[in-house]
């Protein structure tokens, strides 16, 4: 399809993002933002076009990271998280506006697909690692319960033993029984019970665990190290902290820098907090650590004056940059951007 059709085609909606990217006062905000402060982009996974996934907002294809790496370079200077925040000063003088590129849980793809890519485009990034999934062939529990309900014969026998699940987990309520509804009760409860739940969904209904293998190893880890790119804490489990004791969560967060620091032999800056949740407690105990800054998901440009262990980030998919026809569309990620702006300074 031609671009002259795909333009005549817009639908309202793409009017619409198309007129607030392009909007002179926003061109103009953004790029003097962009000086200001810097956005802080952030990806999950990046795989061949039509893999499927449990959650498709954490997928970008390999086509459409190569197009955004291409269209960012052109525009801002990409840093690691850790020069971004601990060198403020060093790019004030450059003539791009600084910018940063992260990779939350350490996936295998981030190596095998989104690694070469940065490489090709001279780009480093920090990807943050759940220490104990490192070189090992474990599934975070969401994935493992999508991959069984794939299965109708399994999906029907795990509707049938909810009732079940519901007394033997001490539930008040039964959840659904779709992926999308187990995982938002389950998202609820500490990532022990969520776990516990899945392993007596497997137990259950006789399934195998998944065999490939679909996190880094430490040799990965290191050759990436290598080639400058940066690495940073997600705990070792990938808990959610806030539903642990105030112990477990210095543990978890402790302990997988300690085990990253000793893998690579060198001071870990960084720390993301997982599942999108975290409270002032849990971000003094990070501080506490010693890490010397802190990403969330909370989407805004990161400041000057933002606070160093709460740093907002823009979040980054295929749904993020392409338009309706696939295709990389510059305007997505520019009304991205113009969002992020705004909530930057009207938090």
């Amino acid at each position: 399809m031609s671009v002259r059709h795909q333009l005549k085609h817009r639908t309202m909606k793409e009017r619409i993002r198309d007129s607030i990217a392009n909007f002179p006062v926003f061109t103009r905000v953004t790029a003097q933002i962009s000086r200001l402060g810097a956005p802080i982009f952030t990806f999950h996974r990046v795989l061949p076009g039509g893999t499927p996934w449990s959650d498709p907002g954490m997928v970008t294809s390999t086509d459409l990271f190569d197009s955004f790496l291409g269209f960012i370079t052109g525009r801002f200077r990409v840093l690691t998280l850790e020069d971004l925040v601990l060198r403020p000063h060093e790019h004030r003088k450059n003539v791009f506006p600084p910018c940063a590129i992260t990779f939350d849980d350490g996936w295998l793809d981030t190596y095998t697909y989104a690694f070469p890519l940065l490489m090709k485009h001279s780009v480093a990034a920090t990807v943050f690692l759940p220490a104990h999934f490192i070189g090992t062939t474990r599934y975070f529990w969401q994935d493992r319960l999508w991959i069984m309900l794939k299965d109708p014969a399994v999906y029907e026998q795990v509707r049938d033993l909810l009732p079940k699940a519901a007394r033997v987990f001490g539930w008040s309520t039964s959840p659904g029984i779709t992926p999308a509804q187990l995982q938002k009760f389950l998202a609820a409860r500490s990532s022990l019970e969520a776990e516990g739940f899945v392993d007596w969904v497997q137990n259950e209904t006789k399934t195998e665990s998944p065999a490939a293998r679909v996190f880094m190893n430490w040799q990965e880890v290191k050759e990436m190290r290598a080639s400058g790119i940066r690495f940073g804490s997600h705990t070792c489990n990938h808990v959610i902290l806030d539903l642990l004791s105030v112990e477990a969560a210095r543990r978890e967060i402790e302990q997988s820098r300690q085990e990253i620091e000793s893998a690579l032999g060198e001071r870990i800056e960084s720390f993301c907090y997982p599942w999108r949740q975290y409270g002032p407690s849990i971000r003094e105990l990070v501080r506490d650590a010693g890490y010397q800054m802190a990403v969330t998901t909370r989407s805004a440009v990161a400041r000057r004056i933002s606070d160093a262990w709460c740093l907002p980030r823009v979040g980054v998919c295929s749904a993020s940059l392409a338009n309706r026809f696939g295709s990389f569309e510059k305007n997505e990620i520019n009304f991205q951007m113009a969002r992020a702006v705004m909530r930057s300074y009207l938090r």
